[in-house]
């Protein structure tokens, strides 16, 4: 690990600056004017929590877990838990619990 001079000196960076520095810089590269909005995209896509979930529960099956009872498992996740995974990862804070009413208890 390096500070940023330190990298500059070992010619791992071109130049010292941060998030806006560098959006400015590429902007001027293209001919972009600094005020212009822009939209940028990840690459590659960001996995969603889901497919980290599942992912995971494949890593299981690879250190003996039942094939059959992780295929359960993970299918019920999947159908169950996407959607709302998703929805809380498109829309923090957009989410609320519903009222429960326990009923005989």
């Amino acid at each position: 690990m390096w500070t940023g001079s330190q990298a500059q000196e070992l010619y791992l960076i071109d130049h010292l600056g941060g998030y806006h520095e560098a959006l400015n810089y590429s902007k001027s590269l293209l001919g972009v004017a600094e005020d212009e909005p822009v939209t940028l995209k990840n690459f590659p896509k960001p996995e969603s929590t889901a497919d980290k979930l599942f992912k995971l529960l494949d890593r299981l099956s690879d250190f003996g877990a039942s094939m059959e009872g992780l295929g359960r498992i993970t299918q019920i996740l999947q159908n169950v838990l996407t959607p709302v995974l998703d929805l809380l990862q498109t829309q923090p804070g957009q989410v609320k619990m519903p009222n429960i009413s326990l009923q005989g208890s």
